[in-house]
């Protein structure tokens, strides 16, 4: 992790706000997750391709009103649990695992079907 002077530099450019309000948008434990590991970032290609994955999925949003977006799961504890022999899912994990596959799938499906769009795989 990059450590930048001062200390308080996110919270002096208004960072942190920026992180709050990520936060608030998120679906699952595993985004939060990843906003908070988010750290400001001097690499101007990573910045343009991070612009640019934002802008094409605004983009998604914006123009499509049945984009899939729910039922995600945070499922590593599971799948860790059932690397062992013998382990297996409770109902509940596997009934949230079967949603959150569903809900991939969908995602798929929903890119597959507008082939005359850019949109990264």
């Amino acid at each position: 992790m990059q450590k930048f002077y001062p200390e308080n530099f996110e919270s002096k450019i208004g960072f942190d706000r920026i992180r709050e309000m990520l936060h608030e948008k998120c679906l699952s434990n595993m985004g939060l997750e990843w906003v908070d590991e988010m750290q400001f970032q001097l690499n101007f290609e990573s910045i343009e391709n991070q612009l640019g994955e934002v802008d094409e999925f605004c983009r998604i949003v914006r123009e499509f009103d049945n984009f899939p977006s729910s039922h995600f799961y945070d499922l590593r504890e599971a799948l860790k649990k059932i690397r062992i022999e013998g382990r297996f899912l409770e109902t509940s994990e596997l009934f949230d695992l079967k949603r959150s596959l569903e809900s991939v799938r969908a995602i798929v499906f929903f890119l597959h079907l507008r082939p005359h769009r850019q949109y990264s795989e």
